[in-house]
């Protein structure tokens, strides 16, 4: 079989270890170090994680190289879902400025797009549905297996990289002493500069810092009493402080987390967002690992899901905060379905979560059945006819 020669601009792309590891036995590519400057055909793939404009000013000088050549770019926002209409305007005129690259393609996870975007170079691929591995978890080779013995714990929360919903979580959970019925972790990380010094005092410098996290923490303002009870960070629990930042990918299973608690709280990676609609590996490592959850992530996610063909936990947890769009008003929403569970007992938390066993299971295999679909077919489609 004929390989397609294949480089990388700017770093690499998680929908090609895809395509290797889906569409092995249809596509083989060519990936060392020749220089493929001169090949007749060949794919270029480049992640996408956010900056339109520097993407756009510096892709026609980082495509430069390839002049002499038919490519096919594949822009890979499978993952972070950073897409919207205006980078597809953008795109697409600075790829007519370049008349070698023959066809492109941009795949993202922003469900939103789904549905106003007609364009044969817009592919919709959440790619977090279709990762065989990540986090010590293979999913190949997951089994439903649940703890029926009386858990330890009815909740867990975890929390990594600074967002201030993470932040605002926690500190609910510390404020109402629910901490104490929950497996929790959240780093200090750059929210020290929120606990231990206010916010007019933060330099040019750290403020420049903090706009690669989450720029919502530049213009919140905790109270005395937040600040008080946020001292106790860092929350360890699965990542230690000085792991913070040094731990990007690969991160541990939780399983053992997952067995001994009832219900999970996520804090998806974004919340506040009106141009996206996605969710991620979060709340598909709970159908894994049979939890039910509450998710404080962006608004639609739970009708994204239920689209995919999962179904989540009405009958317990009232859900019409996926439908809230104003961001303070999901957030009392979500808190208040919070305070709701934490008022059962352990025993009476048990019956509610065996009550969900085959929404659960129904759940776990139906993520099973969607991770080992061969996505995406359409771009496996575009390249195979292209190629020959």
């Amino acid at each position: 079989m004929t390989r397609i020669p294949v480089s990388f601009v700017n770093g690499g792309a998680r929908t090609y270890e895809v395509l290797v590891n889906r569409f092995e036995n249809i596509i083989k590519f060519d990936f060392d170090q020749e220089d493929f400057t001169l090949k007749p055909k060949m794919m270029i793939f480049f992640e996408f994680v956010g900056n339109n404009d520097y993407i756009i000013s510096q892709f026609p000088q980082m495509m430069q190289r390839f002049q002499h050549t038919d490519v096919f770019l594949v822009i890979d926002d499978s993952y972070e879902g950073l897409c919207d209409e205006e980078l597809l305007g953008k795109i697409s005129q600075v790829c007519k400025s370049m008349p070698w690259v023959t066809q492109w393609r941009i795949l993202s996870s922003n469900s939103k797009l789904k549905d106003t975007v007609v364009s044969e170079n817009f592919i919709h691929f959440n790619i977090h549905l279709h990762l065989n591995h990540y986090d010590n978890i293979y999913v190949d080779d997951l089994e439903w297996n649940t703890n029926t013995q009386l858990r330890q714990k009815k909740f867990l929360c975890v929390n990594r990289q600074e967002r201030l919903h993470r932040l605002q979580i926690v500190d609910f959970l510390l404020e109402n002493d629910l901490h104490k019925d929950t497996y929790l972790s959240c780093m200090l990380g750059e929210y020290s500069n929120l606990i231990n010094k206010d916010k007019e005092t933060w330099s040019k410098d750290e403020k420049q810092l903090r706009r690669f996290l989450d720029p919502l923490l530049n213009d919140y303002k905790l109270t005395d009493s937040q600040r008080e009870r946020l001292k106790v960070l860092p929350i360890e629990l699965d990542v230690i402080e000085s792991q913070h930042h040094a731990v990007k990918v690969n991160m541990p299973t939780l399983e053992p987390y997952f067995q001994q608690s009832y219900f999970s709280i996520i804090t998806e990676g974004d919340y506040a967002s009106d141009f996206r609609r996605l969710y991620t590996e979060k709340p598909l490592k709970c159908f894994a690992y049979g939890h039910p959850f509450i998710l404080a992530g962006l608004p639609g996610s739970l009708n994204q899901m239920h689209k995919d063909g999962f179904i989540t936990f009405s009958s317990i947890i009232d859900e019409s905060y996926d439908e809230e769009e104003n961001d303070e008003r999901r957030m009392g929403m979500i808190k208040k379905e919070i305070l709701k569970l934490s008022k059962l007992n352990y025993n009476e938390m048990r019956s509610a979560y065996e009550s969900l066993q085959e929404v659960l299971q129904h759940n776990f295999m139906t993520y099973k059945v969607l991770n080992s679909l061969p996505q995406p077919t359409q771009l496996a489609n575009d390249i195979l006819k292209w190629w020959h």
